[in-house]
């Protein structure tokens, strides 16, 4: 992986932090951590498969997330990802009516954790301000934050790895706008 191609906002010893060759063991807690029953990936293999047949294939597995951190050009399957919709009603006749979710093979998920793990080490600090602020909030307010009925939104410009990166590290689930605040729909502005 290219430290110059992770963006500003690091420090040169957290894009080196984030380079660094996973273990073995952070390999296996990555794919442990994806659910085994989730919908087959393009290339036909689930998590299930990765899961009962680890003792086969984890050094194939551990091989390819290795080259990945080396800069080998990856084959075109392993940055492919299917959008697929999902119906959200019985009878839809318009976009809105269905939900896209994006699937990716499960190497290409593999690496992506191990960076959210990787990550998840590095934003605390930056959301430790956010967390502090919140905290003092509630004791100032006396109202007390709910984090199961909290979320957040980002800009367009912000990367997926860096949205579930603050997901892991807050707490909340994050929303696309169109949302609902206090009984007020909020919408993208024009």
């Amino acid at each position: 992986m290219d430290r110059d191609n992770l963006g500003d906002g690091l420090t040169d010893e957290e894009r080196r932090f984030l380079c660094v060759m996973p273990t073995w063991e952070e390999v296996r807690e990555a794919i442990f951590s994806i659910e085994p029953d989730s919908v087959a990936e393009p290339d036909g293999f689930g998590a299930i498969f990765y899961h009962t047949y680890w003792d086969v294939i984890s050094q194939d597995v551990f091989d390819t997330v290795a080259e990945f951190f080396r800069c080998v050009e990856m084959p075109k399957g392993f940055t492919t990802t299917t959008i697929s919709l999902i119906l959200k009603i019985a009878s839809p006749t318009s976009w809105s009516e269905y939900r896209p979710i994006s699937l990716c093979n499960v190497t290409k998920k593999i690496c992506m954790k191990l960076m959210i793990i990787r990550l998840g080490h590095i934003l605390p600090k930056n959301m430790e301000l956010l967390r502090d602020f919140l905290w003092a909030y509630q004791q100032v307010s006396g109202q007390l934050i709910n984090g199961t009925k909290s979320s957040f939104i980002v800009g367009r410009q912000v990367s997926s790895l860096r949205t579930r990166s603050v997901q892991n590290v807050m707490g909340y689930q994050f929303k696309h706008l169109p949302v609902t605040y206090l009984g007020v729909p909020l919408h993208k502005g024009i």
